[in-house]
């Protein structure tokens, strides 16, 4: 038997819950559904998304690293 649950996880839209099964791997968002997502984003998201992106990093890099590091990046 699987049961279902909710992944809460926040966006920069707000909270986002997707659901998956106990027994299995969460489902991939569909295209539709990560079109949506990108088209939501203001240009400033957008823009931080693809140099996170050409940098290799994601937020939890970026909030993970020291001061230090942060400032060096800005150069």
């Amino acid at each position: 038997m699987t049961s279902s649950f909710a992944i809460p996880s926040f966006t920069s839209q707000g909270f986002q819950v997707s659901t998956g099964r106990v027994a299995g791997p969460l489902e991939k968002p569909s295209a539709k559904e990560e079109f949506l997502d990108y088209a939501r984003m203001t240009p400033a998201e957008r823009m931080r998304d693809a140099i996170l992106k050409e940098l290799g990093l994601t937020e939890e890099d970026l909030e993970g690293m020291e001061p230090e590091a942060r400032k060096a990046m800005k150069r």
